[in-house]
């Protein structure tokens, strides 16, 4: 039993990575937010949330913008929907950090454009307002 590690070396579940680069590169390419459509924007915005904040598509799909916060190092979501491992009187949070470098990479300035661009299509009333209207 103890050479059975050696026999059997410990393989990665994954065999190789993907390059980041080309993705933002591409939304980089893109230009301003103001010269987007609704649909451009919507993905940049989609893109730049999963690469900036390591949680699940679920997640980032009912980040409800009630619970939105703004703060000068980024934005914060705290999210009404329980996670996979959240406690139940401790919901937890995404944070998305500011990128003052790079403005057409900023994971904070896209989603405030995206809601200026879609307020008349978000519910008025006190229902779930969630950030992504497609998804």
């Amino acid at each position: 039993m103890k050479g059975i590690s050696i026999s059997c070396p410990p393989q990665p579940h994954f065999q190789h990575t993907w390059d980041v680069s080309a993705v933002t590169d591409y939304l980089t390419k893109l230009g301003q937010n103001a010269s987007l459509t609704l649909k451009q924007l919507s993905q940049k915005l989609c893109m730049l949330m999963e690469l900036t904040c390591a949680e699940r598509s679920f997640i980032m799909a009912t980040s409800d913008i009630r619970y939105m916060r703004r703060y000068p190092a980024g934005i914060k979501f705290l999210h009404s929907t329980f996670r996979k491992r959240s406690i139940r009187d401790n919901l937890c949070e995404s944070v998305y950090p500011k990128f003052a470098q790079v403005l057409l990479m900023c994971a904070v300035q896209c989603p405030l454009d995206y809601l200026e661009r879609t307020k008349d299509f978000q519910p008025t009333d006190n229902m779930q307002q969630r950030l992504f209207l497609a998804l």
